[in-house]
């Protein structure tokens, strides 16, 4: 029963991160010549009520294990760097971490499984890159930026006044493994003018300040205003739809469950 319920657990981690395990690069970006003023943003994450991973229908042993990943979300950090049009996240590299099984699977949970989200507002170029099975994706999410609802609800985040923005969009459950629709906000901070965030979190009048996912929460830690920033820009990449990569992550993690 505990061997099905882990293999339970795999499953469902492939079809939600649609990638192997994949450090990535340690350098996301240059700051030099070109003297673009910008801002680099440290995020953590935080679990909102309720648990993502922790499911009574799973054995002690893996909850057991959920708890121990849950206790490596205060050792995630996510980086932003953006100008005015351009911008470039993910999960902060930690090289003394990088062989402990509970931070990979944290990173996997509550860091989008280290993706690089992409934004390029000048040329309209909105995705994330990912790995899975030996092969690079790059997955479009321009769609998420048009989705937002802004309201007058607001408050202070760190001395500025920050509104709330939300939408729902359709999400393969990391529950079922089915599609679910999941809920989105953010609060953003219209003095600072950068149409960022974190994750798939963009398109507001203002830097986002705090974000929701689901359950999970991340907040800005540490805001750094720069004035020469460079963020490469991405050109002639082919995309792939979500759709496509999902399935390809349902048919091997079905395949590698039976042949277990």
């Amino acid at each position: 029963m505990i061997k099905k319920s882990i293999n339970t657990v795999v499953v469902l981690i492939v079809i939600i991160s649609c990638k192997s395990f994949h450090s990535g690069e340690n350098h996301i970006s240059t700051i030099n010549e070109n003297k673009e003023s910008g801002i680099q943003v440290t995020y953590g994450v935080a679990q909102g009520k309720g648990n993502d991973i922790k499911r009574t229908e799973f054995s002690k042993d893996v909850e057991e294990m959920a708890k121990n990943i849950n206790a490596e979300m205060p050792n995630l950090e996510f980086n932003l760097l953006c100008t005015k049009n351009k911008s470039v996240f993910k999960l902060v590299d930690k090289l003394e971490k990088d062989d402990s099984f509970n931070y990979k699977m944290a990173t996997l949970f509550f860091g989008d499984n280290n993706k690089t989200y992409f934004i390029n507002r000048t040329e309209k170029e909105y995705f994330y890159k990912t790995e899975f099975d030996g092969q690079t994706y790059y997955i479009d999410i321009s769609d998420t930026g048009n989705l937002w609802q802004l309201t007058n609800e607001k408050k202070i985040i760190d001395n500025y006044t920050c509104y709330l923005a939300h939408f729902k969009k359709k999400i393969i459950s990391a529950r079922t493994g089915k599609e679910e629709e999941q809920s989105f906000s953010a609060w953003y901070a219209p003095e600072i003018p950068y149409s960022f965030g974190p994750f798939q979190l963009f398109g507001l009048p203002g830097l986002i300040m705090e974000g929701h996912i689901g359950r999970k929460m991340y907040f800005v830690k540490k805001i750094t205003f720069l004035e020469n920033v460079k963020i490469n820009s991405q050109k002639d990449i082919q995309k792939t739809p979500l759709d496509v990569l999902e399935k390809k992550a349902k048919s091997n993690a079905v395949s590698k469950t039976f042949n277990q």
